[in-house]
């Protein structure tokens, strides 16, 4: 079996449910990916990282796979000061005060001016978490099977099709961890990917779990800070099939159902 979650940000217990449920099966030797962005929104970046850590040394790169999203990538950039996206994220200094100690975390308070709040942030994480931020900057982008490719955001799809099997070469840094508007539609290999909510993607506010649009497209951001339900794919290598954990522990088969109910959604909408 492969597993995929992606989008935790933050949300340490529902991270930590789900790591307790898949311990059996990582056991047996199933695989695990994590698409990215752990960090932000909620109230435990830090920890969502460090399990996601001590997960792959627990079992080994092989088997856990752990995936850069774009919010790790702009974290990383504003350590190196390569740009401040990230800080858009860090409101209130909710994912900063994660890394910090409490001591820390009290003299930055004292701080009045904004900038060099910053370059305290940039100062003691880099100091204190030296090894581990090696270990994020590692991270790859995506990871592909014969069949699959697994990223956070997406690939170029727009290459030229004697090029396809080649996609992920062509693919810019950027668009794995960035890209946006989502894809739907045909692609030679199937892309399981975050970043977007499945609500976004199925264009239904109140959908929840994965949205498969038919054809080569599985979304699996959840929005776990809104519905406190952290999505997880699972693909059975040797059915061929995709399905959905849910909670109880029971997998839910995925189909194409979802297209239906979507235009359903929209159909109601537009009478209403």
């Amino acid at each position: 079996m492969i597993f995929a979650m992606s989008d935790i940000h933050g949300n340490l217990m529902a991270f930590r449910k789900r790591a307790e449920q898949l311990e059996p099966y990582l056991k047996k030797g199933d695989k695990l990916l994590l698409l990215g962005d752990f960090i932000d929104r909620g109230t435990d970046s830090f920890g969502c990282l460090k399990l996601a850590k001590e997960l792959q040394d627990n079992y080994g790169k092989d088997q856990v796979v752990v995936i850069k999203g774009n919010h790790e990538v702009w974290f990383l950039d504003f350590l190196v000061d390569l740009g401040n996206d990230w800080l858009e994220e860090d409101r209130r200094y909710g994912t900063s005060k994660t890394f910090l100690s409490k001591e820390k975390y009290d003299i930055l308070l004292t701080i009045s001016s904004r900038e060099e709040k910053w370059d305290f942030i940039r100062n003691t994480i880099k100091s204190e978490h030296k090894e581990f931020l090696r270990w994020m900057e590692e991270l790859p982008l995506y990871y592909e099977t014969p069949t699959q490719i697994f990223v956070h955001a997406g690939v170029d799809e727009d290459i030229p099709v004697e090029e396809i099997d080649y996609c992920t070469v062509a693919t810019p840094d950027y668009i794995f961890s960035g890209k946006y508007p989502p894809t739907t539609g045909k692609f030679p290999k199937d892309i399981i990917a975050g970043h977007v909510a499945a609500s976004h993607v199925a264009h239904n506010p109140m959908y929840r779990g994965v949205y498969f649009d038919g054809y080569s497209h599985y979304y699996i951001d959840g929005s776990v800070n809104k519905t406190k339900v952290l999505v997880c794919l699972a693909y059975d290598e040797d059915e061929k099939k995709y399905y959905e954990l849910m909670d109880d522990g029971s997998m839910k088969p995925i189909s194409a159902k979802v297209r239906i109910e979507v235009r359903e959604y929209e159909r109601r909408k537009e009478f209403y």
